[in-house]
């Protein structure tokens, strides 16, 4: 840790009056000197010319400013120093000084370049020096002095910057009057993080405690790389080294901190519901904590605690505490840390954008942050807030994965991107241990812990309880219910509703104040699947305080669904709105609830959050299925894919209670996805993660819920889109199976990569041949695409499904042997909606791919890295002559034989074709594109678009 930097010595004091002058006036002089040569509205496509003249790093580094689509709207404000310096000398025509551009020019030279470079190397000369002599710095500040005073009359801007630095340099002690609360807001951070990490809201705990400190509750997790990460890892290894596709483990502080022995720039972290997002970065902040104050009794610190302390600073933003309006994260901060501090502030802004301090700003619950459509207009990245002059901060971002589609595009090469899977069997194992001895108090080696332990373990062994006791919130629960012998159902809404129910029980039995009482509830309202489950004797305290948990219920659901924003926290007059005192008193002791003191210094109001959001999205499903026309009602919110993926847990919790009406749910799913998702499936094919990818993975873990209380097996599979790789868990591919094999009717998207074809883990080949080959008029496939499936059996069954539009397949094969060779089937048959087929990197021998001229609605066939016999070929070219309207054809990197070529040229269906074009293409380079009717084109890659 650098604390050395916060003393405000002689030498210490020089280097931060530099640093000053340097990241203010200095920077904002270059800003406008780009703004004089470029102007911001002209950037991005100044950008997409010029880009070949920057360095590959420079290049990254813009793909997180420039926006996907449309023009920089910016002012260059985001830009620090070594980024102007690398774009005004390379895009920007400024002449080089006398001895070249990256070395030190002549005293007399007063050129633009020599004055640009003099403030590098200012800033070069401090960069890693923690103290600066005096007679040092009166030559530094003498070169600032006058390449400022030369670019001020460049900008003719009446020696605005000029003043500036001399108003530094005139002020005594600077470190005190710019930057007075550093030590303080260290201070206040501390204290800040201590009382969030060690008053942790828990529920159910016998002896009456709401809160544990984070070391009581963590328990290890698994943290993978993302596939995509591990493709990457793969992709740049050399042929002769082993790919592995097993996704790295995230252990070491190293793993998450470094990528490639280099320190990573941001850190993604992406977990569904419950899987302990906010309880790791928790155990983060406990970390750091630990390493600015160690232990009295001298005990040395863990490895993860001497990571983090490399860190000066630590921030925490969680989201659903952000005002809603603000678009920048260092305002976000400021009010969060310092309320209307105004010294905290400075000391916050100070922090974060110096290159004096290292900093990690933890950004928890990205899917919890949802502005207004006036705020979404000011972002430079949809769903993801402002980030300046911050280039010196580590961001760790977390959210749930339906998010991070959003924000994916702007992923550089040194990010990181992980997923958190929930708890290993270490970790469990550890859950086990920690509630015996926190919540019930039984002490290690005694014989009842020993034989509660042994007890609890055994039920692991089934494999449904496994795969929800991985996930940590479930776990403390489910040990909890288990230890009093009660039955946790085997659904999500099942377990929820169990704990509710145990709470309930718990907070009754502590206070002794209220007894469940016998009654029911209100049949006509509530719909027969809930009745049946509420009404269980072993939910009777949910069945006895009903009424209450639904008032609870719609506050829930008004929070989820607010037409301006989703509201996670609340003050505690608008609770009183609905709830009368004792209601919201019987809240807060069962612990649905948990109120707390907002951590801003200054505001110090009170805010009242659920548990948990899966707490809120559980009470939430119990207000749609007990309120008059609620189905409908909350059907009403499915504007597009993404509002569904927001509410996708309040969906889970209907399928598994009330399934009668789930149905109605998913058959809206399906006709707003068919609406909403617009994208090519080509794209799709290279894009990794998609909306229908997301989105498919919640329909599995719908269905399943389903599943298991649907008695009579009614379900209607309200499916059209189907997206799984080898990453896929095994329900999702169950799921899958079962649709392919007679549930779809519904499906019109199938898209496939690199999954495995056994059939315990993926698609068989006789599963996915039965499927294409089924000419049966109720398949209503309008896209297949499939990628990297090998096959272990010929495909003898042409392809026929005569709704499919759109075809790709792309390394389908038995290594490199021929796929279909010797077959007399063709490869397509009965195809006439066929507009678009591609095939890459395939072998497909003399078979005849069936192209004719029933196959009216034709537009483009693409074909690269195809190989086919002379017959093969032959056949290919005579199906050409037989369709007769306009249409596109590629050929890349095809082994087409001469006497094909010919063929081809001869046609007197095309005008225009030349044997030169024809040739061996490097298939990163060249794409030869001729339409029938019509001249042939000879593409740049970069230009086939």
């Amino acid at each position: 840790m650098a604390t050395s930097a916060d003393i405000s010595t002689e030498e210490s004091t020089n280097i931060k009056k530099v640093n000053n002058i340097i990241i203010g006036p200095c920077t904002c002089q270059l800003r406008d000197v780009l703004r004089h040569r470029i102007r911001p509205e002209h950037f991005s496509s100044i950008i997409n010319t010029q880009s070949a003249f920057l360095p590959s790093s420079t290049r990254r580094q813009l793909k997180s400013i420039l926006p996907e689509n449309g023009r920089y709207t910016g002012n260059y404000d985001e830009m620090d120093i070594s980024l102007l310096y690398t774009l005004l000398r390379n895009i920007c025509n400024i002449k080089p000084h006398g001895k070249g551009w990256g070395k030190n020019p002549n005293p007399e030279d007063d050129s633009l370049s020599a004055s640009i470079e003099r403030i590098r190397k200012a800033r070069n000369s401090i960069i890693h020096s923690s103290n600066l002599s005096t007679e040092s710095l009166d030559c530094i500040l003498e070169t600032i002095k006058s390449a400022v005073k030369d670019m001020d009359k460049y900008l003719n801007n009446e020696n605005k910057y000029e003043k500036d630095v001399e108003n530094i340099c005139k002020e005594s002690s600077l470190i005190e009057d710019k930057t007075p609360d550093v030590d303080r807001l260290k201070q206040r951070l501390i204290e800040i993080h201590n009382l969030t990490t060690r008053n942790i809201p828990v529920a159910g705990v016998e002896n009456g405690v709401d809160q544990l400190p984070i070391e009581q509750l963590f328990s290890s997790v698994v943290i993978q790389e993302d596939h995509k990460e591990t493709r990457k890892r793969n992709k740049s290894k050399k042929d002769n080294e082993q790919n592995s596709e097993e996704r790295k483990e995230v252990k070491s502080p190293d793993d998450i901190l470094l990528k490639n022995g280099k320190p990573v720039s941001r850190i993604f972290m992406l977990g569904k519901a419950a899987h302990g997002k906010t309880t790791y970065c928790m155990w983060l902040l406990s970390n750091w904590c630990k390493a600015l104050q160690p232990c009295s009794n001298g005990g040395s610190l863990g490895e993860w605690a001497v990571a983090l302390s490399r860190f000066d600073f630590v921030f925490l933003l969680q989201f659903r505490h952000v005002d809603k309006s603000m678009t920048n994260v260092t305002e976000m901060i400021c009010q969060d840390i310092s309320g209307t501090d105004s010294n905290l502030q400075t000391a916050v802004k100070y922090v974060l954008s110096s290159d004096r301090h290292s900093c990690l700003v933890i950004m928890d619950g990205l899917d919890e942050w949802k502005p207004d459509e006036a705020v979404m207009k000011k972002l430079k990245f949809k769903g993801m807030p402002n980030i300046d002059n911050m280039s010196n901060c580590l961001i760790f971002t977390t959210m749930r994965p339906w998010r991070f589609s959003d924000v994916e595009r702007f992923v550089l090469d040194n990010d990181l991107v992980i997923e958190i899977l929930g708890l290993d069997d270490t970790g469990i194992e550890a859950v086990i241990e920690k509630v015996l001895e926190n919540f019930y108090g039984l002490k290690r080696d005694t014989v009842e812990y020993e034989a509660k332990c042994r007890e609890i373990k055994t039920k692991l062994k089934d494999e449904t309880m496994r795969s929800f006791i991985k996930i940590p919130l479930l776990a403390v629960v489910c040990v909890q219910l288990w230890y009093e012998d009660e039955d946790v159902g085997d659904t999500m809404a099942s377990f929820y509703v169990a704990m509710a129910n145990m709470m309930i029980e718990r907070a009754i039995r502590r206070n002794q104040t209220q007894n469940p009482r016998e009654i029911q509830p209100n049949a006509q309202v509530i719909p027969a699947n809930l009745m049946s489950m509420l009404s269980s004797k072993k939910y009777m305290y949910i069945n006895s305080n009903i009424d209450v948990l639904i008032k609870f219920g719609m506050i829930a659901y008004d929070g989820l669904t607010s037409p301006k924003d989703m509201k996670l926290v609340f003050e505690r007059h608008e609770l009183e709105k609905d709830l009368s005192y004792k209601e919201l008193q019987f809240g807060l002791d069962v612990g649905l609830i948990s109120e707390r003191e907002a951590p801003s210094i200054m505001t110090r109001k009170t805010r009242i959050q659920f548990l948990h959001k899966s707490v809120q999205e559980v009470l939430a499903s119990i207000h749609i299925l007990t309120m008059e026309n609620g189905i409908n009602v909350f059907c009403a919110n499915f504007s597009d894919v993404e509002t569904i993926m927001e509410l996708s847990n309040v969906i889970t919790f209907i399928c598994g209670m009330c399934p009668s009406l789930a149905n109605v749910i998913l058959q809206r799913v399906v006709s707003v996805a068919n609406d909403d998702i617009k994208i090519s499936w080509h794209r799709k094919l290279h894009s990794g993660q998609t909306p229908a990818l997301g989105l498919f993975k919640l329909q599995a873990l719908w269905y399943r819920e389903l599943q298991k209380r649907d008695e009579d097996n009614q379900i209607t599979f309200y499916v059209s889109d189907i997206s799984i790789d080898e990453y896929s868990d095994k329900g999702t591919i169950d799921m899958t199976r079962l649709i392919l094999s007679n549930h779809y009717k519904y499906l019109k998207c199938l898209y496939l990569i690199r999954v495995p074809t056994n059939t315990e883990h993926g698609i068989s080949n006789v599963e996915l041949n039965n499927f294409l080959s089924n000419s049966n008029k109720t398949v209503s496939l309008i896209s297949l695409s499939i990628a990297d499936y090998f096959v272990t059996d010929r495909f003898v069954h042409p392809i026929c499904i005569p709704t499919l539009k759109v075809l790709h397949l792309n390394s389908i094969s038995i290594r490199d042997r021929i796929l279909t060779s010797n077959i007399q089937n063709p490869f397509l048959m009965n195809m006439p909606a066929l507009q678009e087929l591609e095939l890459w990197h395939m072998n497909l021998g003399d078979r005849d791919m069936g192209l004719n001229s029933e196959m009216i609605n034709i537009q483009t066939i693409r074909l690269s890295r195809v190989k086919m016999t002379k017959s093969g070929w032959g056949q290919f070219v005579r199906s050409l002559m037989n369709i007769n309207h306009k249409f596109s054809v590629m050929l890349v990197d095809t082994d087409i034989d001469q006497d094909s070529k010919e063929t081809i040229c001869r046609s007197p269906h095309i005008n225009v074709l030349k044997n030169g074009l024809f040739r061996e293409m490097d298939h990163d380079m060249d794409i030869l594109m001729f339409d029938v009717h019509y001249n042939i084109r000879l593409y740049r890659r970069d230009n086939a678009n």
